[in-house]
């Protein structure tokens, strides 16, 4: 077997990418990106608690304790334009992110509960950046499931389910 990355680091998560590339989430919050073809990790970000894949896998969502970001995986050429390694601040909240979540099918929308709510955000900026509050509820986790188009979440030992339209 190969070593691809540094054992030390203790690895918490981990996902396979388009074009081969691996997200790699560490145990101290750091979040790398591995490029096969070059055998390299690249650092992308810090104090991570939590990395996700859009569902069309050109982008990253980097959840913090206290800010959401996106990371663009490859160049968007319609608008809003990004290119590839592109990391957008998408939200900061006063109190700490429990969870976060890609968003509708397109996967422009993250969805995140903090605090006492469970909000949407939408990446686009163009206009002002929208941003919906779904639910007055603690939940410590949330799962959308976009063939169902419903969003799971977790309040104390509960499990509820929210139909979307």
């Amino acid at each position: 077997p190969l070593a691809i990355f540094n054992p030390l680091l203790q690895v918490k998560n981990i996902q396979l990418l388009r074009n081969n590339q691996i997200a790699l989430l560490t145990e101290n919050g750091d979040a790398y990106l591995y490029d096969p073809e070059t055998l390299q990790p690249k650092k992308i970000a810090r104090g991570i608690k939590k990395i996700s894949s859009s569902p069309d896998d050109k982008k990253l969502m980097l959840a913090g304790d206290y800010a959401i970001w996106v990371y663009w995986l490859d160049n968007i050429h319609t608008q809003p334009f990004h290119d590839a390694g592109d990391k957008l601040e998408i939200v900061r909240t006063d109190s700490i992110v429990l969870d976060a979540t890609w968003f509708t099918k397109d996967g422009e929308y993250i969805a995140f509960t903090s605090g006492d709510s469970i909000k949407a955000i939408e990446l686009d900026r163009r206009g002002g950046q929208n941003i919906y509050s779904l639910l007055t509820i603690q939940a410590q986790n949330i799962f959308y499931d976009q063939n169902r188009d419903m969003l799971y979440y977790l309040s104390g030992s509960e499990l509820y389910a929210l139909h979307l339209e």
